[in-house]
């Protein structure tokens, strides 16, 4: 990338870290501009399905954000935060929905993208602390993916404004760590997810796992439409679950690494449709944005 100008703030990184090409050399600004537009997308179409039609039983009085409900959340020793908490008249249903849907439209637009990275990381952070039932662990990526942004020059291409001090046109490039600490996050999420299910999980232990899932109201969208025997979905449950534990082994070895990538995003894909579990595999399917190749779309400095 030694021929693109590089945006953004270089980060102070221990001598290991410098070294290391992979976490320290600048990386095409397309593959952040990419990351944006998906979280600026699927926050959109979450706020829009998830939350607008039941604003007033989500958030306000008499709904399931109420004070009262969740006030240990604010107290030692979690001491979380809430602009809904703190500003209950200005942060009402409909604000609450509106500004976050603006900033997710911004994001997606490329609009003051940083600000609107962090108005939207605000307002995630205070529904996730207002309003726990209608949460689960998997929206905190939501959470770690706007920061990140935040905290880079996502808008340095496919911008309608482009940051400080980079050119206005061509193509530029970034500093990439915060799109390798979501791929270590990645990593990391899914081998103590497999360590935790074999430590603390009997049903994964013995493969009844999806047979269960498959048929309980709670968590299947809809029933199969096949009685699958129980030889098949134990096999699915432990290829799921070796394949967690021997992702970071995958992907560190170059002929099994987009392997163990493309079976990931099914995977996500698959859960997502087929389950109960909010928009989390849309979120987690953005985690797999910057690890394409989107610079092809960009013509080449001779051309620009």
């Amino acid at each position: 990338m030694s021929d693109r100008p590089v945006v953004g703030t270089r980060p102070v990184l221990p001598k290991f870290l410098r070294e290391w090409t992979w976490f320290s050399a600048p990386a095409p600004a397309e593959r952040l501009a990419a990351l944006r537009i998906a979280i600026g997308l699927v926050l959109l179409l979450d706020i829009l399905a998830t939350y607008v039609p039941f604003r007033y039983d989500y958030f306000g009085p008499g709904s399931l954000s109420e004070p009262d409900v969740f006030s240990s959340y604010f107290q030692s020793p979690r001491w979380s935060w809430s602009l809904i908490r703190w500003l209950p008249q200005v942060f009402t249903p409909d604000v609450i929905c509106s500004v976050w849907a603006v900033a997710a439209l911004f994001l997606l637009a490329g609009l003051f993208p940083r600000v609107a990275a962090v108005v939207a990381w605000a307002i995630a952070v205070s529904v996730n602390n207002s309003a726990g039932y209608f949460h689960n662990t998997g929206d905190f990526i939501r959470q770690q993916a706007l920061l990140f942004l935040a905290l880079t020059p996502c808008g340095a291409m496919w911008a309608l404004t482009r940051p400080p001090g980079s050119p206005r046109t061509g193509p530029v490039a970034v500093y990439p760590w915060a799109i390798r600490l979501m791929f270590i996050e990645l990593v990391v999420m899914y081998f103590f997810n497999g360590v935790y299910k074999v430590a603390f999980s009997a049903r994964w232990r013995d493969g009844s796992t999806l047979h269960h899932v498959w048929h309980a109201p709670g968590w299947a969208r809809w029933s199969p439409p096949v009685d699958v025997p129980f030889a098949l979905s134990a096999g699915i449950t432990f290829f799921v679950l070796a394949w967690e534990l021997l992702f970071p082994l995958l992907v560190l070895i170059k002929p099994t690494r987009v392997p163990a990538l493309v079976i990931g995003a099914a995977f996500h894909f698959a859960t997502f449709w087929n389950l109960e579990i909010g928009p989390f595999g849309l979120y987690a399917l953005c985690f797999y944005v910057p690890l394409l190749p989107w610079e092809r779309l960009t013509p080449t400095e001779s051309a620009v």
